[in-house]
C-alpha cells in the first residue's frame, strides 16, 4: 500500500515560531497514530513565511513562481492537511488567507483537514470556529471535529485531555481515522500551474484576483506545434496569448471614453520566456485595436516600450498624448 501524503501548512512569521512548533507536534502525533495503525506516511511541511514574496507576486500577476507552484501542487495532491495559522485581529493571518486564495476552489474538496491556530491568549480561540473552520468548509474539505488552539500559557501544560497535549492527541487520532479509512490518493494534475491544465488567478487593476480556467489540449503524435494564438478575452478585459501548452500570458486593458484602450499590465509566464511571445502579443493586440478604429493609451511599460521600438504603431496613440508617454 502506498504511503499517505500528509502536508503541513504553517503561517508563522518569526523564527522560531510557536505556530511552527504546534504544526510539528500535530504532524508528529498524526504520524504516530498512522504508524500504529499500520499505515506509512510521508510528511511535508510548507512554511508560508518562505513563500510570502511568491504569494504576493502570484496575486498581482496571476502566475505562481516555481517554489509556490510546487507548494500548491503538494497541497492539492495531499491525502490529508494540517493547517496552522497565528490569529491576528480575531481571524487567520493575511499570509495564511493569501495562500488559500492561490488554491483552486476544488483543491481541497473531500480532503481531511486538521485546523489549528496560535495566539497570545485563550480569548482568541474561537477564531478557529468562526473564521478558520468556515473557510475550509467553504472549500468543501472534511475538517476534523477537534480544532487545536495554543495560547502562550498552554505550552507548559500536559497530561490531561483538556490540555494542549491532550487536544493534540485527540485531533491527531481524528485525522488519522479519516486518513486510515481511505487509500492513498493517486497523483492528480496540479490546478495551479499554467503549464498543465490549470486554473490561474488573473490580475486585475480594480479588485482581487478572479479565477480563470485554462485548458491544455495535447496534440497528437507527429502533429506540428500550434502557432501562438492571440485572442481578446473581453470578459476579463485582456488580450491573451496561448500555445499548445496553454495560456502563456496576457495584456490587460481598460476601455475609456472616445474609443480609447488603456493598456495597464502585461505578463508572460516565466515558463514561456525567451520565445518572443511578448512581442507577438503586443503586435496582435495593437493590430486588433487598429482594425477596430480605436486608439491606445500605453500605460503599461512593456506596451509603451514596444511601441517606441516600432514607430509604425505610434499613430495609434493620440497626438496630444504622445509626449505624455515619451513617444
Amino acid at each position: 500500500m502506498s504511503a499517505l501524503k500528509l502536508v503541513v501548512v504553517t503561517a508563522g512569521l518569526s523564527v522560531p515560531s510557536s505556530t511552527r512548533l504546534l504544526a510539528d507536534r500535530l504532524a508528529g502525533a498524526a504520524a504516530r497514530e498512522l504508524h500504529a495503525a499500520g499505515r506509512e506516511v510521508d510528511v511535508r511541511v510548507v512554511e508560508l513565511r518562505e513563500l510570502a514574496r511568491d504569494i504576493a507576486d502570484n496575486l498581482v500577476t496571476g502566475f505562481p513562481p516555481p517554489a509556490l507552484r510546487d507548494a500548491v501542487r503538494a497541497v492539492e495532491e495531499a491525502d490529508g492537511l494540517i493547517a496552522v495559522t497565528p490569529i491576528f485581529s480575531a481571524s487567520y493571518s493575511g499570509l495564511f488567507k493569501s495562500f488559500v486564495d492561490v488554491l483552486d476552489k476544488d483543491a481541497l474538496a473531500g480532503t481531511p483537514v486538521l485546523a489549528a491556530a496560535t495566539g497570545g491568549t485563550a480569548r482568541h480561540s474561537l477564531a478557529l470556529e468562526h473564521a478558520v473552520r468556515p473557510l475550509f468548509a467553504y472549500l468543501r474539505a472534511v475538517v476534523v471535529p477537534t480544532a487545536v488552539f495554543a495560547a502562550s500559557e498552554d505550552w507548559g501544560a500536559n497530561g490531561a485531555d483538556g490540555s494542549l497535549a491532550g487536544r493534540i492527541d485527540r485531533a491527531a487520532r481524528e485525522l488519522a481515522a479519516l486518513l486510515g479509512a481511505r487509500p492513498a490518493a493517486a497523483p492528480r494534475p496540479s490546478r495551479s500551474c499554467p503549464s498543465s491544465n490549470n486554473s490561474l488567478h488573473c490580475a486585475h487593476t480594480d479588485g482581487p484576483p478572479a479565477p480563470y480556467r485554462s485548458t491544455q489540449h495535447p496534440r497528437e503524435p507527429g502533429a506540428a506545434p500550434m502557432e501562438p494564438q492571440v485572442t481578446d478575452n473581453a470578459e476579463q478585459s485582456r488580450f491573451e496569448i496561448r500555445t499548445d501548452a496553454g495560456l502563456a500570458g496576457f495584456a490587460e486593458y481598460q476601455r475609456r471614453d472616445g474609443g480609447q484602450i488603456a493598456f495597464v499590465h502585461t505578463v508572460i509566464d516565466s515558463a514561456f520566456e525567451g520565445q518572443g511571445l511578448g512581442g507577438k502579443l503586443a503586435r496582435a493586440a495593437l493590430d486588433t485595436v487598429r482594425e477596430r478604429g480605436e486608439s491606445v493609451l500605453p500605460y503599461c511599460p512593456f506596451i509603451r516600450g514596444w511601441i517606441g521600438k516600432h514607430p509604425e504603431y505610434v499613430d495609434l496613440v493620440p497626438a496630444d498624448k504622445r509626449a505624455k508617454f515619451d513617444l
